[in-house]
């Protein structure tokens, strides 16, 4: 990135942007980078930037072509798991803890969004503020890291580990509830049309 002078910044933009569309890749790696390479303040802010343009980028991509474009990245299943939130009320609310919660797949959950109603300038507003929280701790511990404060580093990507684990796990909770919500409803539904 100091190679490319004052077009570092583009660089790495670039680069966060390209995490998020392909996103199997692991996008705290990349925000702990831009912490290393612009403080945690700038980094937080290329990355904010970075994930808005990218989830931009796919949502149009999904609004044109749909679940074909969708299936290139995420598998079936996962869809399929997901279809419950579709339909869900209070939506943009879901969206913001999903977004807000540390650990979960946001970038892939992007491909997902854009199948829904949710308007896209809303989601990117949403998503946005929600990611905040997730993007300064990596970009806390990139500065920590070239500032040589090694044990803070380490002490901050364990708390943050820990509540990543504790995050997927209510992630996959909240999922299951869904889940379980909407098959009850269509058994009953079922039921009574047989009645």
């Amino acid at each position: 990135i100091e190679g490319y002078g004052n077009f570092g910044v583009f660089v790495a933009l670039f680069i966060h942007i390209l995490q998020v569309i392909i996103s199997p890749l692991p996008g705290e790696i990349v925000e702990i980078g831009l912490g290393l390479c612009f403080g945690w303040f700038g980094g937080l802010l290329i990355g904010l930037i970075g994930s808005t343009i990218g989830a931009f980028i796919i949502l149009l991509f999904v609004k044109k072509l749909g679940i074909r474009f969708v299936e290139l990245f995420v598998s079936v299943d996962k869809i399929n798991k997901l279809r419950i939130l579709k339909d869900d009320k209070n939506l943009e609310r879901l969206v913001f803890f999903i977004y807000l919660i540390p650990g979960t797949p946001k970038d892939m959950l992007v491909f997902f969004f854009g199948l829904t109603n949710i308007s896209v300038p809303r989601f990117l507003i949403i998503q946005f503020i929600a990611r905040i929280p997730s993007v300064i701790t990596s970009t806390v511990g990139g500065d920590f890291l070239v500032e040589g404060k090694f044990m803070n580093a380490l002490l901050l990507f364990v708390i943050t580990g820990i509540v990543s684990i504790i995050g997927i796990l209510i992630y996959n909770v909240i999922i299951n509830k869904l889940n379980k919500r909407k098959e009850s409803k269509e058994f009953s539904s079922i039921g009574n049309k047989e009645e």
